[in-house]
Formats: structure tokens, sequence, C-alpha cells
């Protein structure tokens, strides 16, 4: 629960993303995308990246005065450049001691491995790598549980944690978004639940082989309205149309809310008929949800492109002329005369 939480104009209610417990939170996130990413890579390596002596032999090499995004990301690009594509999850931070910038990466390699000198925690080798030019890596291989790597995801992320609060906290924190880290994944989780014919209910997921602190299965869940989630749902809805060729149709409509004596109108969408003569996927508040976003903000790019009310109330007319089913109403129409015996 977080210790502040703020209200937006909508009145919907989001976490400060300050305090402990937010902290906690978007580890647990990350962590749990992690290991999602972890799952399709080659080969998942923790790296640190320090910086040497500067090009005249001083030891307090320019570079690392501060936190630059860019050395990072044209190590990556000389990493691909050399047919060593790969994807990260990086956290850059100052050192206690001497106040030096250097990067801490989760790299999960799509192929083959470059040439290295691996380490462990314990026994850290430091070597010139030839793809970082400005000082010294060392590289940890990650073992091929997912416990390993949540572990290594905690030791990165804790030092988002640095100096919690403070107007010195300076850590940075950087990641490959394009597709966005555990996409492939999701998208397979997202099969799992086509080729099972059910539906998602919620966002948590788990991973075999990790634990919480009293044992049970470590539960993640990917935050609502976040890009991961909505990828996860629409990944859902491309697949069941795809293999069932029957996808949902959502129109927006004004609905009595509330308890008796107490109620107002409220404006939601709703399931008011299915494209395609295939079999429909069963009843779901979290696709319910999506589905309600996905058309606000697409209606929003109407009004936005017309300008115009008479225009706009026409063109709603259309959509609930062409959704409208006589018998069904705009409820959950499960069972269109096409499927029934």
């Amino acid at each position: 629960m977080c210790k502040a939480p703020q209200t937006l104009a909508d009145g919907t209610v989001v976490g400060c993303r300050n305090c402990s417990q937010c902290f906690g939170r978007s580890v647990d996130d990350w962590t749990g995308r992690c290991i999602a990413e972890s799952k399709f890579a080659s080969a998942p390596f923790f790296v640190t990246l320090t910086y040497g002596r500067d090009e005249n032999g001083n030891s307090d090499h320019l570079r690392a005065a501060l936190l630059t995004y860019s050395d990072v990301q044209k190590y990556f690009k000389r990493l691909r450049k050399h047919g060593f594509p790969a994807r990260y999850f990086a956290v850059g931070e100052y050192g206690s001691t001497k106040g030096r910038a250097h990067w801490h990466l989760l790299i999960f390699w799509q192929g083959p491995v470059p040439a290295h000198q691996p380490s462990t925690r314990a026994d850290p080798v430091r070597f010139n790598q030839e793809h970082w030019e400005l000082g010294f890596s060392t590289w940890e291989p990650l073992g091929r549980s997912a416990e390993d790597t949540a572990a290594a995801v905690r030791y990165v992320c804790k030092y988002l944690n640095k100096d919690l609060g403070g107007p010195e906290r300076q850590a940075l924190c950087r990641m490959s978004k394009k597709p966005l880290l555990g996409a492939s994944w999701l998208h397979e989780r997202a099969r799992l639940h086509v080729t099972q014919g059910i539906a998602p209910l919620d966002l948590y997921y788990s991973f075999p082989g990790v634990q919480a602190f009293d044992g049970s299965p470590k539960r993640y869940m990917l935050r609502p309205g976040s890009a991961a989630a909505d990828l996860f749902c629409q990944s859902f809805n491309d697949q069941w149309a795809a293999m069932y060729a029957c996808s949902p149709l959502y129109a927006r409509r004004k609905i009595l809310r509330g308890p008796k004596g107490n109620q107002r109108l409220v404006e939601e969408s709703q399931i008011v008929g299915f494209k395609g003569d295939g079999r429909p996927p069963p009843p779901s508040d979290l696709m319910d949800e999506y589905g309600d976003r996905v058309l606000r903000s697409y209606e929003g790019k109407i009004e936005w492109l017309l300008k115009d009310e008479k225009k706009l109330e026409e063109y709603r007319d259309r959509i609930r002329a062409k959704y409208w089913s006589p018998v069904y109403g705009a409820g959950f129409n499960l069972y269109p005369p096409h499927l029934q015996g």
C-alpha cells in the first residue's frame, strides 16, 4: 500500500512512486519482467561496466564524472555490429567511496556470446572487453533457473533504492523497449490461454522455482494500464481472433451503477456483439477493462479529428446500430444465434 497515493483528474488512484512500498512494487515488476525475458534468451549475464584511465593516463576519467546513457547505447551498438545482438536492463549509479559513475547490466543475449572472462559475485574478474572501450568490465554468467535471474535483478534494483527520498538520489534505470522486456513470454502466455480456450482473469503470474519468503510460489503482477499489461491483453485478443475467427465488439453506453437508491449514470464499454462466426471468448472483467480503455482512446481520437458534435453523434449512432442486438441488447452476448443448438 502506497504511503501517499495520488488521485488523477478522472478519479483513478495511483501510487506516488517515491515511497518504499512503491519502490518495492517497482522492483517486483522488473524482476518478473526480466525473468520472463531470460526465458527466451540464449544466455543471461550480469555485467558491470566501469571507467578506467582516460587517453592522457589520468585516473579520473572524464566520463566517470556523470552517468551518460549514450555510453551504454554505443556499447550495445558495437556489439550488434559485430554479430552479438542482445537485450538489456541497465542501472547506473555512483560509487559510495569515490562517487565514480558505473553501470550494472542484465544482458539477455539473443545469439552467440562474445569472448569474455567469467567471474562470480564472490570472485569478480575485471578485464578489458573489446566492445567496452572506456574501461573495465566484469561478466557473471547467470544460471538457467529463474531464481538466479531473480536474485540478480534484486541485486541490480537495490541501487534504485539508494538514498531513497533524498535529493542526492541519482541512479538511472534504462532498458530495451522495442519490444518491451518480456514481450515474447507475454505472447506465449497469451497463446496458452487461447489454446486452452480460457480468458485471463487477472494480471498475476509466477515462475516454477521462484519462491516467496514463506516458501510459497512468488506471485508477480503486471501493473494495470502499463504497456506490458496492454500488450498481453491485445495479444490474447489477436490470437483468439486468429484461432477461433471471432473477436468482441465494444461500444460505449450509459449504465446505472451504485447502490440501490443512490445510483448514477456511468459511461462504460460493453460487449455488444462479436465479429466473425467462430467461438466467442469467455467473459473476463480484465478484458472488459482493457476494451474500455481502448475504446475511450479511440473515441478520443475521433472527437479530436471530427471536432463536430453533429458528425460525432452520427458516427456513434452508426456504431450503436451496427453492434446493437435487438434480442440480446448490450449485454454479454456469449451465445449468439448461430452458435445455439
